[in-house]
């Protein structure tokens, strides 16, 4: 990106048109290059999918009528270049240490979308995710990235993670906004893989796994992070399980954590 050239471009026309789930928008331009002066036309495709009340971008797609050559007199390299540069080093991820993953998740989500609408759905989960950054912030976490309706966070000590699991409980459990909103939360700890943007690692894949077991209202627990905090008084487990968990070897101790009392 760049390598292209800085430009001008106005568009023509833009048509947007929906089908169920899917929609797209076409749009035509006309570009000139600011350098050379050169002019050509433009047009991009960008398909959506609806996903619990907001519209997802699934594919773009920008079609040039000629090429870089004849369009903006210029021949890129880029690609050869950076294909140049992977192949000439290791690729690293970055850093890996300790960390406590937990996921957040609204239960029934499709079905209250379906019965208030995508407009208020939107609204819904937008106060939903704002809520769960609040807290996030306020227990010492990271949001690593948001998932729909859901949130991916990353802590630095079970404790912490554990704490705010409650916190936010506690705090959606007390809001008075309708439609009110359930939540199902999972603790996974471990050794993960960071980048600057994301984590990965079948700690994530574990806490994801657990998420999707936990029932509205829950905070599920591996025994991993159960350990991590030891005998500790101000955390209450109970409702001990083994369990498989999907593409998971094994099987997988479990434990929910009391959040409606001082526990």
């Amino acid at each position: 990106m760049g390598e292209v050239p800085r430009f001008r471009w106005k568009p023509a026309e833009i048509c947007g048109y929906e089908c169920g789930s899917i929609s797209w928008v076409e749009w035509q331009a006309e570009i000139e290059a600011i350098k050379t002066g050169q002019t050509l036309g433009m047009r991009s495709t960008v398909i959506f999918r609806l996903a619990k009340g907001t519209w997802k971008i699934i594919h773009v797609h920008n079609s040039l009528p000629v090429n870089n050559v004849k369009g903006f007199g210029y021949e890129a390299r880029g690609f050869e270049e950076l294909l140049d540069a992977a192949l000439s080093s290791p690729y690293e991820l970055g850093p890996s240490g300790m960390a406590s993953v937990m996921f957040t998740d609204i239960a029934d989500s499709t079905r209250i979308a379906e019965t208030i609408g995508d407009h208020l759905w939107t609204e819904a989960v937008r106060r939903h995710l704002r809520l769960i950054q609040k807290h996030n912030v306020e227990g010492g976490g990271k949001v690593v990235k948001s998932l729909g309706d859901g949130v991916m966070s990353s802590f630095s000590s079970a404790r912490a993670a554990l704490s705010t699991a409650r916190m936010i409980q506690r705090a959606n459990s007390a809001e008075t906004t309708e439609p009110k909103l359930q939540v199902r939360i999972s603790v996974h700890t471990g050794e993960v893989m960071a980048s600057d943007s994301d984590h990965f690692g079948t700690v994530v894949n574990k806490a994801a796994r657990i998420a999707a077991l936990a029932a509205p209202g829950d905070i599920c627990v591996s025994d991993a992070t159960r350990i991590m905090v030891g005998g500790a008084t101000d955390f209450v487990f109970h409702d001990q399980m083994t369990v498989p968990l999907k593409a998971l070897e094994g099987e997988h101790s479990l434990c929910k954590l009391s959040w409606r009392d001082r526990g």
